[in-house]
């Protein structure tokens, strides 16, 4: 009885410590990445503010696989919409938005998958030896009480850089190779 009694204070100890120590962690999650590109701003920005474009290379789409994604909205730039149901690879639903785009500037993107929102950004500047530098900036609002969402968010968070950085190396080698 003993035992069993220090077997379940022990797991509710680890619980309150989980719950306490994500009351401290930041409500949102940030991962940032960037990447230089042998490319002009004018070469790399068509592929930012295109959502069909984004299928090519955005993190995003190596999930989504083969689903049908329906676009609606602008052509592309602010206002461009994509939706997809749950495809043959079982992701979740969900749409997304070009909200803001500056031209030469940024993209900022508003994601909803399956209900849960973020926002990408994806900037752009031009450096002195005429390559440009893409960073790319995607925001995860995190769950409230009990706190324990942030800190499973935050053992995710590596996968998250790892295919964020991926998806930076598909767009240079894109851009680079359709350089004119």
């Amino acid at each position: 009885m003993k035992l069993f009694l220090i077997s379940v204070l022990s797991i509710f100890l680890i619980f309150i410590g989980g719950c306490v120590a994500g009351f401290f962690m930041p409500n949102t999650l940030t991962v940032e990445r960037s990447i230089v590109m042998d490319a002009y701003i004018d070469d790399v920005f068509p592929y930012l503010e295109d959502l069909e474009q984004h299928q090519n290379w955005a993190a995003l789409d190596l999930y989504l696989g083969n689903t049908a994604i329906i676009t609606g909205g602008a052509d592309y730039g602010t206002g461009q919409t994509q939706a997809w149901q749950n495809g043959p690879e079982n992701f979740e639903f969900g749409s997304r938005e070009i909200v803001q785009s500056q031209a030469g500037e940024f993209v900022q993107i508003s994601l909803n998958i399956a209900g849960k929102s973020s926002l990408m950004t994806h900037a752009l500047t031009s450096n002195q030896d005429e390559t440009v530098t893409v960073l790319s900036n995607h925001a995860f609002p995190q769950p409230g009480f009990p706190y324990l969402g942030r800190l499973r968010q935050y053992l995710v968070k590596s996968g998250r850089e790892r295919d964020l950085d991926a998806a930076l190396l598909r767009l240079r080698t894109i851009v680079e190779a359709n350089r004119d």
